[in-house]
């Protein structure tokens, strides 16, 4: 069974890290193995670890630092994670340099959009608009909102539909798309909540939350079987 590294959350006051079940839970209903790799300074070390898996699960969690991509942090930005931020983008990069596929949720398409030279909206209803409610946190395993997945691309061919229900959980969105991505999804105000690769590479990242609607939606499962999957090559 292929080895999927997963990125923990972390809680600044602790100083613990910590996952959610339910990325543990659709990682092994996929097939996969899952293995939680804490973000660690040492950047031989996170490299060392990341060669030992066959995939990387960038999971959600706090706002990336807007310092990130050359903003400065605003009042609307929420709480930050020093450790993530230096450690995800070291994963991200030494994933793409061996072909390795990367499935990215909520903050996972945030920080891989970020590291390839993308910007974020540092709060969806100050800087893009509030005709759709996207951070829904009440209820996180129901639906929120439609997702339009756009004809062609890899997500589309993933899910199997043109367009779903997915729930939101998240007040950051794409702004500026990173070169080398393109967009395969869309919410109804139109805002971006799916990249992949435009050359083909295994990447797929999502602004919503599949771990947490796979047992009774069968379509976000298929994410995770993707990354199972071409993990397994």
């Amino acid at each position: 069974m292929p080895i999927i590294a997963v990125t923990p959350s972390w809680d600044n006051a602790t100083r613990r890290m910590f996952v959610n079940q339910d990325y543990i839970i659709s990682v092994l209903d996929a097939g996969g193995t899952p293995l939680v790799l804490p973000p660690m300074e040492d950047e031989a070390r996170l490299v060392a670890a990341l060669d030992r898996c066959d995939g990387l699960l960038l999971t959600g969690g706090d706002d990336v630092n807007p310092a990130c991509y050359g903003e400065e942090v605003l009042p609307c930005c929420g709480d930050l994670t020093p450790e993530r931020d230096h450690a995800e983008p070291i994963l991200i990069r030494r994933a793409l340099e061996k072909g390795m596929p990367i499935l990215g949720i909520c903050r996972g398409i945030e920080i891989l959009n970020v590291t390839l030279g993308g910007a974020l909206y540092q709060d969806i209803a100050l800087q893009f608009g509030d005709t759709l409610k996207h951070p829904c946190y009440d209820i996180p395993a129901s639906d929120a909102h439609a997702m339009h997945y756009l004809p062609g691309t890899l997500l589309r061919s993933v899910i199997g539909l043109d367009e779903s229900m997915v729930n939101s959980r998240h007040h950051q969105a794409v702004k500026k798309v990173a070169p080398g991505l393109k967009i395969s999804a869309q919410a109804p105000d139109g805002l971006v909540e799916g990249l992949e690769a435009e050359d083909g590479r295994p990447i797929m990242c999502v602004q919503w939350h599949p771990e947490s609607l796979q047992c009774r939606l069968p379509e976000q499962l298929r994410l995770f079987k993707w990354l199972v999957r071409e993990a397994s090559k």
